[in-house]
């Protein structure tokens, strides 16, 4: 059964890889200033943060805020600082954040290796094809890890870094797919047959049984999230 692989538009924003669906043919790349005004009249600055969020969320691997390291509940603030998502416990946290945004940055560059690496799925690196050795660099796109052979690989992937990307998220599907046991779309509740769509929300897999229920998926996917847990 052919399955149809599609790339999240939102992980091509600046780059950035987020919730990701793939296709055999991954679509251009879009710029920052693609991301301005929309139909809406949403203001270029403001429409290019809802990107990195949007991009970086599914995958944001902290659940306590970086500056006072309080658990992030209903009420957290999602902020873009540098071009990259923080999330905060409030608003006051803001300040602290703007007085030396790497450092905050770091924190989230360190979990995003450490909750991904044992999961990551390719053993040859994105860009040369070769085996990840001693040296292989732990290397992060948003929030995104991507392992490659040396810091030569990291040059070249910087470069076109969605075309590589989506070698990651196209293994990522491929292994998580023989365990992937729901056997309906949790937006409509369909069964899947041979015409479902294998998303990524971030790093995980879920399975729709059509193109139009991504953007409904990503508009709640905290709620379709906790029906797919429900049904394992």
């Amino acid at each position: 059964m052919k399955t149809k692989l599609l790339l999240s538009v939102a992980a091509l924003a600046i780059a950035l890889p987020a919730a990701f669906a793939q296709d055999s043919k991954p679509a251009p790349q879009k710029k920052p200033a693609e991301l301005g005004a929309s139909a809406a009249g949403v203001a270029p600055a403001q429409g290019a943060e809802q990107a990195v969020i949007a991009a970086e969320k599914p995958s944001y691997p902290l659940a306590t805020c970086p500056v006072s390291g309080e658990k992030l509940g209903a009420g957290a603030v999602d902020r873009v600082f540098g071009g990259h998502l923080v999330r905060l416990c409030c608003k006051d946290c803001a300040a602290e954040v703007e007085k030396d945004p790497a450092a905050s940055r770091q924190k989230v560059v360190a979990a995003v290796i450490q909750a991904q690496k044992a999961s990551y799925p390719l053993t040859t690196c994105a860009v040369t094809a070769e085996a990840l050795g001693a040296n292989a660099v732990d290397h992060v796109l948003g929030t995104r890890l991507v392992r490659l052979k040396d810091k030569d690989a990291v040059a070249t992937f910087e470069k076109k870094p969605a075309e590589f990307m989506a070698k990651v998220d196209k293994a990522l599907i491929e292994a998580q797919l023989p365990k992937y046991a729901v056997a309906a779309c949790p937006v409509t509740g369909e069964a899947l047959d041979k015409n479902a769509v294998n998303y990524l929300y971030g790093t995980k897999l879920v399975r729709l049984c059509c193109k139009g229920c991504i953007k409904k998926f990503e508009a709640a996917p905290e709620k379709f999230l906790a029906e797919l847990a429900k049904t394992k």
